[in-house]
């Protein structure tokens, strides 16, 4: 099957966060199935990341913007005329819907706030291609610029999301805010979020080695981003001083693992994957928090 998956950000710009990752591995996955993936995203500055050497692949310049070969998926960068935050404007998105878009048998779209899957989702109405969308969380308007989502919705959303073949979540929480959002429940289906494996598992009881952790210390991993709203840093604050022993925080991130920084805590270090991240550091915790219902990395870990 020829499939092409839309999405704002993708690999090597992993400093987006889960996209990237999601995107990429299911591309790779799906072309190790025998399908001809193609993925259309924006150009992040993709020159100068070529330039320092971390673009793998067969890479080259075309009418479209830079494109990549690699474990047999091509990628496809707009070029980016205008950018606000992690929204970018890619006026080629047309010539490559009247160039290329009529070759895919099914298309994917990731996410939602964005331009570039508004366009695609149009071009596919007008030549009757199904396409799914993956909301990827972002549905319920939340956290910032309420009102620009909303607008959003009403501008390019509803109808985006009315004339999908179909809709993917990921949780059942997912699933009951698209149904009450107006979303007919036959269009969804839920496809649980995965994770890249590492290829090999580490010894257990290695990140407390490393660290100077004892067998019986109190390992507390938190699941979440360092961000206001989810008051992780207090969070890290009061693990590092409850009962006196040293808690180890992970403050995880689809696409990396960052160091939380708080007194009397330890960072679980980087990783390409939460869970691969720290399986590959031999952590081992008896304990789980989250602090935010919808944290997607949350709901993975606990499913």
């Amino acid at each position: 099957m020829r499939i092409l998956n839309v999405t704002q950000s993708y690999a090597p710009f992993y400093e987006f966060g889960g996209p990237p990752v999601k995107v990429e591995a299911l591309s790779n996955g799906l072309a190790r199935r025998g399908h001809e993936v193609t993925v259309l995203t924006a150009d992040w500055g993709f020159e100068s990341r070529q330039a320092s050497k971390e673009n793998a692949g067969a890479v080259k310049q075309s009418p479209l913007g830079w494109t990549r070969d690699l474990n047999g998926v091509e990628s496809i960068y707009l070029p980016t005329r205008l950018r606000y935050r992690a929204v970018t404007w890619n006026p080629a998105v047309k010539r490559f819907c009247r160039a290329r878009l009529a070759g895919f048998q099914v298309v994917h779209i990731f996410g939602l706030y964005d331009l570039l899957g508004p366009a695609v989702a149009r071009e596919c109405r007008k030549r009757n291609i199904p396409y799914v969308i993956e909301p990827i969380g972002m549905f319920v308007p939340m956290v910032r610029h309420i009102f620009l989502k909303r607008a959003y919705h009403a501008y390019w959303g509803k109808e985006m999301l009315r004339g999908a073949a179909a809709v993917i979540v990921t949780s059942e929480q997912e699933m009951e805010e698209l149904t009450a959002g107006g979303i007919l429940r036959k269009k969804l289906f839920l496809r649980r979020n995965g994770v890249v494996a590492p290829r090999k598992l580490p010894a257990q009881g290695e990140f407390r080695a490393k660290h100077g952790i004892s067998a019986d210390a109190l390992l507390i991993l938190f699941l979440g981003r360092l961000s206001k709203g989810l008051v992780a840093r207090s969070f890290c604050a009061a693990a590092g001083k409850y009962r006196g022993s040293r808690a180890l925080v992970g403050v995880c991130r689809a696409g990396r693992v960052r160091n939380a920084g708080a007194p009397g805590t330890a960072g679980s270090g980087e990783g390409s994957g939460a869970a691969g991240g720290i399986q590959r550091r031999g952590l081992r915790s008896r304990e789980m928090g989250s602090l935010s219902r919808r944290d997607c990395i949350r709901l993975a870990f606990t499913e």
